[in-house]
């Protein structure tokens, strides 16, 4: 019959929609419609309280407190420490997952083991068989870009993502371009003499390599139209 009251989730839908389009209102007033909501019965008629118009986000400013701010940071702290290679103490440019279920820098946790076949994080013996830990290269990655690192910490990454870029063996091959972008950003972090020497020296290094690929491609082509 068209005198059939909705059915309760009838309700709940119709006066949820309501909401989305009303100012937003006191956060007693909230609750209170939400718990009639829940019961299935009629919202009440708000008699009594006052509405109060929250300019768009504000609210969203107003609810995070100045003490989540270090909180966030202390998180991101942890994460980070989570994920560095108990080897190098480093973030992994390229992290594995060994058989004792640790994440490691590749490299760093082949030298390890070429030396003995024991875990470095809690000297058991261990085999040498890893997998690509993905999402702890995404989280990595995030991280750097993210400007949550200490200069010092993103020195070294990109110091050692630039060396690995540039002597990658494996298919594709050297990227020798990415590894100049992150041997700059290295060289701009660098603090002391020391570290500012060595940057502008892979820097050097790399650019020798393009030369020397660029006079490799030249002789071949020379080569083929004589």
């Amino acid at each position: 019959e068209s005198s059939q009251k909705p059915s309760p989730a009838a309700s709940r839908l119709s006066r949820a929609h309501a909401r989305e389009m009303e100012p937003l209102e006191p956060l007693a007033g909230k609750r209170r419609k939400l718990a009639k909501a829940e019961s299935g019965s009629e919202a009440p008629d708000d008699e009594g309280v006052k509405e109060e118009h929250v300019p768009e986000g504000e609210e969203e400013a107003g609810s995070s407190s100045p003490s989540q701010a270090p909180e966030a940071m202390a998180v991101m702290r942890r994460v980070m420490e989570h994920h560095r290679c108990p080897i190098t103490q480093q973030l992994p440019v390229d992290p594995v997952m060994a058989e004792d279920g640790h994440i490691y820098e590749r490299s760093a946790l082949k030298r390890w083991l070429a030396r003995k076949l024991t875990s470095p994080t809690t000297n058991r013996p261990m085999g040498c068989a890893v997998v690509p830990a993905v999402t702890a290269r995404q989280t990595v990655n995030e991280l750097v870009e993210g400007g949550v690192l200490g200069p010092d910490t993103l020195m070294r990454f990109f110091s050692e993502r630039g060396r690995m870029r540039a002597t990658r063996t494996a298919s594709p091959g050297p990227d020798l371009d990415g590894a100049k972008k992150d041997l700059r950003r290295s060289l701009n972090l660098a603090v002391s003499e020391e570290q500012r020497s060595a940057a502008e020296f892979q820097l050097a290094a790399v650019s020798w390599m393009q030369d020397g690929v660029a006079l490799s491609q030249q002789a071949r082509q020379a080569g083929a139209s004589a």
